[in-house]
């Protein structure tokens, strides 16, 4: 049993990873920005806190490893993904294990995010402690609420996706505490991968809607990025949950 720190708990993936963590017989305390789900585990320790202004980080220093979940995606991106991973590390003890959630291409894909996200990299590899970096594609969860939210849907013409559920992110994440430090990269993905065109036909499809469409010039280096798969990782097709058995099985939660 290890004693493990998870930021970012109440995003999509952390969830999940709690979940796993705690049937992996770990003592786990989770950070978030937002209250917890009042249902959620009671075996899980919860504490509100802030990465980005260094807030509730007091339990890094007695974890065993810490799960880096935290992440911002857009405003000011840098100081969640460097500045906050960085105060983050500098609460550990020099022996513990940080587990980092990154993202499949990061180091290639002009995206500010992804840029961001690979700065972030490079303070846990700086930081001369044990690590496992776990880069991720996009979650089914991720495309579902971008078709959701509307009216303009980031899904360019011809862009390529790799999705994956968002429990086998948490897996992944998991083994990787489980097995301890790899000092080495591990990509996850989901197990196909699929064109805007395609991501939107099955969405139609089997909800009924019509989803939203890109309404800005798919161009430029950051569109030529997405249309490349550049952001997939055709090498680690992990995942096991399609595209359509998520589309499918949130359809049908939707009308009960």
């Amino acid at each position: 049993m290890a004693r493990v720190f998870v930021t970012g708990a109440t995003g999509v993936v952390g969830p999940h990873l709690l979940r796993r963590l705690v049937a992996d017989d770990h003592d786990v305390t989770a950070m978030g920005r937002h209250d917890p789900d009042p249902a959620g585990d009671p075996d899980v320790e919860w504490i509100r806190g802030d990465v980005a202004r260094g807030r509730g980080l007091g339990p890094a220093w007695r974890a065993d490893c810490v799960v880096h979940l935290a992440s911002q995606s857009r405003g000011r991106m840098d100081e969640v993904n460097v500045r906050g991973t960085a105060g983050l590390l500098a609460s550990m003890r020099p022996e513990a294990h940080m587990v980092y959630a990154s993202v499949v291409g990061c180091d290639r894909h002009p995206l500010g995010y992804y840029q961001s996200k690979w700065r972030g990299e490079q303070e846990v590899l700086g930081a001369g402690r044990p690590w496992t970096i776990v880069r991720g594609t996009q979650t089914h969860e991720l495309l579902w609420r971008w078709l959701q939210g509307g009216p303009v849907c980031p899904l360019g013409k011809g862009f390529r996706w790799q999705p994956a559920a968002a429990a086998e992110h948490a897996d992944a994440l998991a083994d990787a505490v489980r097995d301890g430090p790899q000092r080495r990269q591990v990509d996850v993905g989901g197990p196909e991968i699929l064109t805007s065109e395609q991501v939107v036909g099955t969405y139609e499809e089997h909800t009924g809607r019509t989803a939203p469409r890109l309404r800005v010039p798919a161009v430029g280096r950051v569109a030529r990025a997405y249309r490349e798969g550049t952001h997939c990782a055709e090498y680690a097709r992990v995942g096991r949950e399609t595209w359509r058995t998520f589309v499918v099985g949130h359809a049908r939660d939707a009308v009960r």
